[in-house]
């Protein structure tokens, strides 16, 4: 539902972030659950970190986070092939809803820009930061003497000096 309102959000959001549940117990099977062939010296045992099951190597290939687990968000855990599919399928609708959030967002006039730190130059941090700055002294109570300095720094922040001769103008 897309429909709350921004008073809502930090409610809302609190209500959806799970809490870490605890790992599933680790099944002690004598075969692996998935093609049956028998645990030996040769044909070691492993767990799905996701649902316990007992498995060999060839049916547990996949790795994913499980911190909803308990466990360490940076490690990946040995997970069965039907969880991994069961995570790919849980992780694209999540993607599917922060993208709907965000057009949600962008067509309320209040989308926050995000950013890839591998690629933000200091321009943009500065652009991103005098931004804000400016929407906060806008949101406050300003003499006339203040209201032009944040109008100026407005119009410099983006139309550069021009604007900003023209705006005292």
């Amino acid at each position: 539902d897309l429909s709350y309102s921004s008073e809502d959000d930090y409610a809302r959001a609190r209500s959806v972030v799970p809490r870490p549940l605890s790992p599933p117990p680790l099944q002690k099977g004598k075969s692996c659950a998935h093609c049956s062939r028998p645990f030996s010296a040769r044909l070691h045992r492993h767990h799905c970190r996701c649902c316990g099951a007992s498995l060999c190597r060839q049916c547990s290939p996949c790795t994913a986070r499980l911190p909803q687990l308990g466990h360490d968000p940076l490690v990946p855990r040995r997970i069965c092939v039907p969880c991994g599919e069961a995570l790919a399928v849980d992780d694209r609708a999540e993607h599917v809803r922060w993208r709907l959030c965000r057009v949600r967002d962008h067509l309320a006039g209040n989308l926050a820009p995000y950013f890839d730190p591998a690629v933000d130059t200091a321009e943009d941090a500065a652009a991103r930061l005098s931004a804000a700055a400016v929407a906060a002294a806008k949101s406050l109570p300003l003499g006339t003497g203040a209201y032009l300095c944040v109008g100026t720094a407005d119009a410099l922040r983006k139309h550069g000096a021009a604007a900003a001769y023209a705006f005292l103008l």
